[in-house]
């Protein structure tokens, strides 16, 4: 018995050490892209007048999160196009540069809707026209490099004279790829594109 008697008090001081080690492990924060950036699915709800374009801003992203982006009309005639981008220029210089490049292009090119593929294609990382059904967009992203990172939306043919115009509706998933996934937090904010 004096044996048994000796080596209750490591027992239990094992016990203790492997609960208060599991505690720690419980509480300990997992990192906040693994733990509150995951499955997140928002619809936002907005209004292009002809010639709009609305900007969102997605920030913190992690090299390796997957974005799925779908847009649709849910009035109006408007042909929904969307992008993405990086957010190392300012808006209102992009916007500057990119009206700037359509105009020229509009002015000099002798086949509009080829080089404006290629101009999109040098502002945006990924962009859609039609992706979705009907007239709708849609793309899958792959983030290449934390950081933030901007949606742009607007009418697909504007710049080419066709002026749509109407309400949409924007879903957006983050490593959530089959769009399913339960609404959080918000991790999607309007950018104002003049102010």
């Amino acid at each position: 018995m004096k044996l048994t008697a000796n080596k209750s008090p490591t027992i239990w001081s094992s016990l203790t050490l492997f609960i208060l080690l599991g505690i720690m492990f419980a509480w300990s924060p997992a990192p906040a892209s693994a733990q509150d950036r995951s499955g997140l699915v928002q619809r936002i709800s907005g209004r292009l007048a002809t010639g709009d374009t609305h900007a969102y801003l997605i920030g913190d992203l992690q090299a390796g999160d997957q974005l799925t982006i779908s847009m649709r009309a849910t009035s109006g005639n408007l042909d929904p196009a969307l992008g993405i981008m990086d957010n190392s220029r300012p808006l209102a210089e992009v916007q500057t540069a990119y009206g700037a490049d359509v105009m020229h292009l509009m002015a000099e090119s002798d086949n509009v809707a080829l080089d404006l593929d290629a101009l999109r294609a040098r502002y945006f990382l990924a962009w859609d026209d039609d992706g979705g059904e009907g007239y709708a967009a849609h793309l899958e992203f792959t983030v290449p490099a934390a950081g933030d990172y901007r949606i742009i939306v607007g009418a697909s043919l504007s710049v080419l004279g066709r002026a749509t115009a109407g309400d949409y509706e924007l879903f957006v998933g983050l490593n959530a790829p089959d769009g399913t996934a339960p609404a959080g937090e918000p991790f999607v904010a309007r950018e104002m594109l003049n102010g």
